[in-house]
């Protein structure tokens, strides 16, 4: 007949139960090299929601404040085609220092093919849709933004983290961005974004990170929507429908 526990471990019990069920989230979040994907890419386990967490760049003016990469992810889908869509948001502000005009409205440089759609979510932010078309090469893409690009899926765990390169065929510019399935990855994974970033020739003072930066960062879905997937709280269906806009080839104007 087994004997009853101590009394002492019965005090301890729930304190125990209660820590180990604490520790589930933090255990979670852990880097865990075994479960690092760096070929052979499922590219359907890639969609969905991430965020962005670090960029790095050899021209950090690209990734600065008021550079024109400086993009915060939102989602991420696997098109039947093969191309992969994101949905970005970027600084309404960088659209009137990249060229006014006359009326408030903005005037940004634009790939040469029209493959991405904006609309205002927010006063300070714009969503925008970028597609990257598929090569013959799994986890290898091409866009064209000031030139062409090559974007490739540098590494990923698909429930946690996974890192972008992007290289300009035509200027040499290399940029690596970390997004996460959370806001915030642990350190772990920062440290792995900073060993990948070395095997493409960057060092740490070509590396930003984001955290808890405000502005369009932090731009949340409408009410019952997908993060990044409509206007904020108290934007109109009418108003988002105004201030939808197709970029042309060249340039991008609010209509």
């Amino acid at each position: 007949m087994a004997l009853p526990p101590p009394p002492l471990l019965l005090l301890l019990l729930p304190p125990l139960l209660l820590l180990s069920a604490g520790l589930g989230p933090a255990c979670a979040q852990e880097f865990r090299l075994r479960n690092v994907v760096r070929g052979d890419y499922d590219m359907g386990k890639v969609a969905g929601v991430w965020h962005s967490v670090c960029m790095a760049a050899d021209d950090m003016r690209r990734i600065g404040r008021d550079g024109d990469l400086r993009l915060y992810i939102r989602d991420i889908q696997n098109l039947d085609s093969g191309a992969l869509k994101f949905r970005f948001f970027f600084s309404c502000a960088l659209c009137g220092r990249a060229g006014g005009r006359a009326g408030g409205e903005a005037l940004v440089v634009r790939p040469a093919r029209p493959r991405l759609a904006a609309r205002r979510v927010r006063e300070d932010c714009e969503a925008v849709d970028v597609v990257c078309e598929k090569t013959d090469k799994n986890g290898e893409y091409t866009l064209t933004y000031e030139g062409e690009n090559r974007v490739l899926v540098a590494e990923t765990d698909y429930d946690l983290y996974i890192t972008f390169y992007l290289r300009s065929v035509r200027n040499g510019t290399r940029v690596l961005a970390l997004y996460g399935r959370l806001p915030e990855l642990s350190a772990g994974f920062l440290s792995r974004f900073r060993a990948v970033c070395r095997r493409y020739g960057l060092g740490p003072r070509n590396i930003v990170t984001f955290g808890h930066e405000g502005g369009c960062q932090s731009s949340p879905a409408a009410p019952g929507g997908d993060p990044g997937r409509g206007p904020r709280a108290g934007c109109g269906a009418a108003e988002a429908a105004r201030l939808t806009a197709t970029l042309s080839p060249d340039v991008c104007a609010r209509k």
